[in-house]
């Protein structure tokens, strides 16, 4: 792998073992969301469509953990 790929799981890794778990109590995760690596928490992407789940969702940036980590970059 290229050096600037070790870098980011590095900082991927080390993001994870700083918080692993959201002020809410839930693990973070790292997930990869519009053109870049985001370590958050999963009530910020509810996998159900009901009311309560939608609701927690948009109030979460104010109260869960999301960090960009690292921007992905296409191969050349």
């Amino acid at each position: 792998m290229a050096e600037h790929t070790w870098q980011a799981l590095e900082q991927m890794e080390r993001a994870q073992r700083a918080t692993p778990f959201c002020a809410c109590g839930r693990p973070t995760r790292i997930v990869a969301r519009d053109g870049s690596v985001w370590l958050e928490c999963p009530a910020l992407r509810p996998t159900s469509g009901d009311l309560f789940s939608r609701l927690a969702a948009l109030l979460g940036p104010f109260e869960h953990t999301r960090s960009a980590l690292v921007d992905l970059v296409s191969p050349a």
